[in-house]
C-alpha cells in the first residue's frame, strides 16, 4: 500500500450553491436547486432534496460526455483520480488575452524548468481565472454577441499532452477547458475520445506549487454519468 506524505492541503473546488456560475444555455439554468424534506421540529432531522447537473461547480467530466461509447464516471478507474499533478503558470498571458489559449510552447518552457512532465500525470493550467468566481457575469465574460471571452487549452497542446507525455487528463480555473469563444470544443473531443478526463472550475490554483504535488479528485459514481461535481484536493 502507498502512503501519501504531505505537510499542506489545498482545497481546490469551490462549494456548491444557488446562483453560482453556470453554462449560459436552457439546460443548465437552475443548474442547481435544494429544497429541504425534513426540519428539527418536525422530525428532529435536517436535510435536503438536491436537484443538479452533473456539471455543476468543480465537476470532472467523464470520457462519455463527448464520445459515444467511452468511459463513464463510474467506469474511470479510481487511481485516475490520486494522481502527480503539474501547474502550468499563464496569468500574464491571460491578463493580456482573455482568449487565450495554452500552447505547446507553454508546456516546454514548463518542462525547461521543472524536468519532463511524468506518464499519468494531470495537467493545470493556471489563469486565476477562479478570482471571478463570485461576479458570474465576469466569470463568463460575455460579450454583446453572446460569445463568451475566457482562456483554455489548445488543440495542439492537447494533442501533445496524450500523444507524447501520456498524461492522465487536464484542468481548468473556468467553465471549460475549451476557450470560452469556442464553437467546435475540439478540446474536449481530442481528450474525452482518448478517454483521459478533465476537471473544470477549479480554484486555489495559486497556492500550489508547480509540481512534486499529488492531485486527488473525488466524484460521484453515477452509473452512465457522463460527469460529476467532485471534491478535489492538492498535497505537498
Amino acid at each position: 500500500m502507498h502512503t501519501l506524505k504531505y505537510r499542506k492541503i489545498v482545497e481546490l473546488s469551490h462549494p456548491i450553491e444557488e446562483n453560482m456560475p453556470c453554462w449560459p444555455d436552457e439546460n443548465y439554468k437552475n443548474t442547481f436547486t435544494k429544497k429541504i424534506l425534513s426540519r428539527y421540529q418536525e422530525t428532529g432531522f435536517y436535510y435536503n432534496h438536491l436537484s443538479f447537473s452533473e456539471h455543476t461547480s468543480t465537476h470532472i467530466d467523464a470520457p462519455i460526455h463527448t464520445a459515444k461509447g467511452k468511459l463513464s464516471i463510474e467506469q474511470l478507474p479510481i487511481e485516475n483520480f490520486i494522481v502527480h499533478g503539474c501547474v502550468i503558470d499563464v496569468t500574464r498571458k491571460v491578463k493580456q488575452n482573455f482568449d487565450y489559449e495554452l500552447e505547446v510552447d507553454d508546456i516546454l518552457e514548463y518542462e525547461r524548468i521543472n524536468g519532463k512532465i511524468k506518464s499519468n500525470s494531470f495537467i493545470i493550467m493556471r489563469t486565476d481565472w477562479s478570482d471571478y468566481w463570485n461576479q458570474p457575469k465576469k466569470y463568463l465574460n460575455t460579450d454583446d454577441t453572446g460569445i463568451m471571452h475566457f482562456p483554455g487549452f489548445s488543440k495542439e497542446s492537447v494533442e501533445f499532452l496524450i500523444k507524447e507525455r501520456f498524461i492522465c487528463g487536464i484542468g481548468v480555473e473556468t467553465l471549460s477547458i475549451d476557450p470560452g469563444d469556442s464553437a467546435d470544443f475540439q478540446v474536449h473531443k481530442i481528450l474525452l475520445e482518448n478517454n483521459k478526463f478533465a476537471i473544470e472550475n477549479l480554484t486555489n490554483i495559486k497556492y500550489l506549487p508547480q509540481k512534486n504535488f499529488t492531485l486527488i479528485a473525488l466524484p460521484l459514481r453515477i452509473v452512465s454519468g457522463s460527469g460529476s461535481p467532485a471534491t478535489v484536493i492538492g498535497l505537498f
